[in-house]
C-alpha cells in the first residue's frame, strides 16, 4: 500500500515539473507558432496523446526489462519496498553512480530519453515541456521502473539531456525536407529525420507548409542551411606507431531557421525554437577494420541574434550577424590512437551544456565567421592511462565502473573556437577543440558509503585546418590537415597519444 502511495507521489512531482515547465506552452494557447510547426491549417498541441503514448514508451522499456531479468537481476541491490523508494526520494544511499556496461549507459539511455523527448515533442509540445517531460520519464523510470535498482545519478543527466539533443536536431532536418519541394526523396528523408512528427502529422490530416522561395535542388531557401556528404582519403601517422592509409566517410548538416539569417535585413530579438541546429556523422576505415565513428548533434533552443546586413546595387553584402545563445550536445564515439599496441578503441561519449558565440561578417565577396562554444560536460570516458596503472598497481583502488567497464564517469568542459573564410569559390579554416574531464569518484554503487576512489582525468586536444575549392556550386573539394593528442593520468601514471593526420576529399554541397 505504502509503495503504490509512494509511486503516486512520484507520478504527482514529475507532473508538477511538467506543468511548470508548460507556462510558456499555455501563454501561446493551443496553436504552436514556431518555425518546426508550420501547416497549410491550423495546429494543435496534444497533451492527452502525449500522456498516453508517454505511458506506452515507458511500459514497452519496463516489459522488455522484465523479459530480460537474467541480465538486470546482477543490479538487483534492493527490496522494493518503502525503504528503498525513501532513500531514492531522499538522495539517500540508493542514489549512486552505476558501473553498467558502456553501451547500456550511453546507447540504450539515450535512446529511451530520444523517445521521452521526441513524443512529447512530435506532438507539438514547447521545447521546455518537452525537456521538462524527458526529466520526468527519466525520474520515473529511475525510481519506480528499477525499483530493485539504486537510481543512477549518470542516467538522471544523460538520459533526457542526449535524448533531446538528438532528436531536436534531427527533427529541425526532417522539417527542411517536409518543406522542400515534394519529391519521393524528400518525403523519405522527412520520415527519415522526424518520424513521429511525420506520423503525428499524418494521423492528424496535417499538410506541412512548403516554402515560397525554393533552390535549384526544391530545398527552401529561406532557412539558411548546410549539408555536406563526402569522403576522403590520405594517410595517418601515430608519434611513436603506425603509419597508415585511411578513408573517411561523413555527412553533416547545419539547419538555422532565424529569419535573414545569410541574407539581406536587418533585425534583432530574442529566438526560442532551436534557431540553430547541427547533425555530424563520421566514420574512418583503415586497413579493413574501423578506426573513428562519431555522432554528435547540437542546438540553440534559446538564444539572442542581431544583424545588420545590407544589400549593394552590385548584388553584394555587406555588414555584420551576431547569434548567441545556450547550446546543448551530445557526442559518441570511438576513435583507435593504438593501431600498433592492439588496445581496443578510445571511447568518448558526453552530453554537453554551455554557451555558444557567433559572428559573421559580410565584405562582399568576402565572408568571415568566428564561433566558440564553452561548455560545461557530463560523460563516460575510458581512462586512457588504467593499462599501465593496472600493471604497476592492480585495480584495488578504482571505481567500480573503472574496475568493470574500463571507463569513468566524468565532469568537464569543452572550449572550441572555430574561424572560417570564404572568398568566391574558395574557403578555408581552422577548428580547434579541448575537452578536459574529471572522474566522479564519489556515490560509486559498488563502494562502500563515503569511500573515493583513486584521482584521475582525461584530456582531448584536436586541431584541424582546411583549405577547400568549390569547381560547382554543390561540388567541393578539399585539403585538411588533423593533429589529435589523447592524454590520462590516474594518481602518477600518465599515458598519451597523439596522431598527425593529412586528407584530400570530395564531397556534394547542398
Amino acid at each position: 500500500m505504502r509503495t503504490r502511495k509512494v509511486a503516486s507521489i512520484v507520478v504527482a512531482i514529475a507532473a508538477v515539473a511538467a506543468m511548470m515547465a508548460s507556462a510558456q506552452d499555455a501563454r501561446a494557447g493551443d496553436d504552436p507558432r514556431e518555425p518546426a510547426f508550420r501547416y497549410t491549417t491550423q495546429a494543435q498541441r496534444h497533451y492527452l496523446r502525449t500522456g498516453l503514448e508517454e505511458v506506452l514508451v515507458l511500459g514497452v522499456g519496463y516489459a522488455q526489462y522484465v523479459d530480460n531479468k537474467a541480465a538486470n537481476q546482477p543490479d538487483f541491490d534492493n527490496s522494493p519496498d518503502w525503504a528503498t523508494l525513501k532513500s531514492k526520494l531522499t538522495l539517500g544511499s540508493a542514489v549512486t553512480f552505476d558501473n553498467n556496461l558502456y553501451d547500456t549507459n550511453w546507447l540504450t539511455h539515450p535512446l529511451a530519453g530520444y523517445f521521452y523527448y521526441g513524443v512529447a515533442r512530435s506532438n507539438r509540445l514547447s521545447i521546455p515541456l518537452s525537456a521538462g517531460i524527458a526529466f520526468a520519464g527519466s525520474a520515473i523510470w529511475e525510481v519506480l521502473g528499477e525499483i530493485r535498482e539504486d537510481a543512477a545519478i549518470n542516467d538522471l543527466i544523460a538520459t533526457p539531456l542526449s535524448g533531446m539533443s538528438l532528436y531536436e536536431p534531427m527533427m529541425q532536418t526532417g522539417v527542411f525536407f517536409q518543406r522542400a519541394r515534394r519529391t519521393p526523396a524528400s518525403v523519405a528523408l522527412a520520415w527519415l529525420f522526424a518520424p513521429f512528427k511525420s506520423l503525428h502529422d499524418t494521423i492528424d490530416g496535417l499538410e506541412p507548409e512548403r516554402a515560397t522561395e525554393l533552390d535549384d535542388l526544391g530545398l527552401p531557401a529561406d532557412d539558411w542551411h548546410r549539408i555536406r556528404l563526402g569522403g576522403s582519403v590520405g594517410v595517418t601517422h601515430q608519434r611513436g606507431g603506425l603509419t597508415q592509409g585511411d578513408a573517411r566517410f561523413y555527412g553533416s548538416s547545419r539547419i538555422i531557421t532565424l529569419p535573414r539569417y545569410g541574407r539581406e535585413g536587418t533585425t534583432s530579438g530574442f529566438f526560442d525554437a532551436a534557431g540553430v541546429s547541427e547533425l555530424e556523422l563520421q566514420i574512418g576505415l583503415s586497413e579493413g577494420r574501423m578506426v573513428d565513428a562519431n555522432i554528435a548533434a547540437h542546438m540553440l533552443p534559446f538564444g539572442y541574434r542581431a544583424q545588420d546586413v545590407r544589400l549593394t546595387p552590385s548584388g553584394e553584402l555587406y555588414g555584420h550577424s551576431f547569434v548567441a545563445g545556450l547550446h546543448i550536445g551530445t557526442e559518441y564515439g570511438r576513435h583507435d590512437y593504438d593501431r600498433d599496441r592492439r588496445r581496443d578503441p578510445d571511447r568518448l561519449a558526453f552530453v554537453s551544456a554551455g554557451t555558444s558565440i557567433e559572428e559573421t561578417l559580410h565584405l562582399g565577396a568576402l565572408l568571415l565567421r568566428a564561433r566558440v562554444d564553452g561548455l560545461a560536460t557530463f560523460g563516460g570516458v575510458d581512462a586512457y592511462a588504467l593499462p599501465e596503472y593496472e600493471r604497476r598497481y592492480g585495480l584495488a583502488n578504482v571505481t567500480s565502473v573503472v574496475r568493470n567497464q574500463r571507463y569513468a564517469h566524468t565532469y568537464g568542459a569543452t572550449v572550441r573556437p572555430r574561424f572560417e573564410l570564404e572568398l568566391g569559390r574558395f574557403d578555408s579554416g581552422v577548428d580547434l577543440r579541448g575537452d578536459w574531464f574529471g572522474q566522479v569518484t564519489g556515490r560509486d554503487r559498488g563502494a562502500e558509503p563515503g569511500q573515493l576512489g583513486v584521482a584521475a582525468s582525461d584530456r582531448r586536444f584536436i586541431g584541424r585546418t582546411f583549405i577547400g575549392y568549390s569547381p560547382s556550386h554543390h561540388i567541393r573539394l578539399s585539403l585538411t590537415a588533423e593533429m589529435r593528442e589523447r592524454m590520462g593520468r590516474i594518481e602518477d601514471i600518465r599515458a598519451s597519444r597523439s596522431e598527425l593526420g593529412l586528407h584530400g576529399g570530395i564531397e556534394a554541397v547542398f
